[in-house]
């Protein structure tokens, strides 16, 4: 796992191409998991100017939270979930977050590292506050319990069974008549004259 630091500010555009709806304000989370997304977003988290981390560094910044002992656990795990891995010159929980869908239609892999993402910005929240954190329920609660109720829901799908493939019989008379009609073109329909009314 290699980390480099990214010098440059984060702002709310992340550089995309194009403006769209930011997925952190639209994917499912508590208030509070919603709360720390928007304030990662626009550098609020970890503060900004760097404050005191909680391990006695000087500066609790965005790229040393990658590196602070409570985090590197998270940090590997989100690492290993994204495919691909992110370019070096942008900031793994950015990448992450530009990786989400834009909307929640089914639980696929993303849900994974949304709950990574969730997680690791608690540990990052606790490790720049001065205060201790209130105790939260699993970290995307809502996704998990939304899932298994669009799982329950789904109807599934149904699979057209394909005939056995038949082999000759000994002794069959007819072996030769299935595979001439199997090869016999289709024909369109003969077309009906239209009939004269008048």
């Amino acid at each position: 796992m290699q980390l480099v630091s990214v010098n440059r500010p984060v702002t709310v555009a992340r550089g995309l191409c194009k403006a769209v709806w930011d997925p952190v304000l639209l994917l499912p989370c508590t208030r509070s998991e919603r709360h720390r997304l928007i304030k990662w977003r626009i550098a609020w988290l970890s503060p900004t100017p760097s404050v005191e981390c909680q391990c006695g560094a000087i500066k609790g910044n965005r790229n040393h939270m990658l590196l602070y002992p409570a985090t590197i656990a998270l940090v590997q795990k989100l690492w290993s979930l994204m495919d691909p891995a992110p370019p070096p010159e942008v900031h793994l929980i950015d990448y992450a977050l530009n990786c989400l869908p834009r909307s929640f239609k089914s639980p696929g892999t993303w849900c994974d590292c949304w709950l990574c993402l969730l997680s690791l910005l608690r540990v990052v929240n606790q490790t720049t506050s001065s205060y201790n954190l209130p105790e939260e329920k699993v970290h995307g609660q809502i996704l998990i319990d939304l899932a298994a109720k669009l799982r329950a829901t789904k109807p599934t799908r149904l699979h057209r069974i394909l005939p056995p493939t038949q082999e000759p019989v000994p002794g069959d008379p007819f072996p030769h008549l299935l595979s001439e009609i199997s090869t016999v073109p289709r024909q369109p329909p003969p077309s009906v004259p239209a009939r004269n009314c008048a």
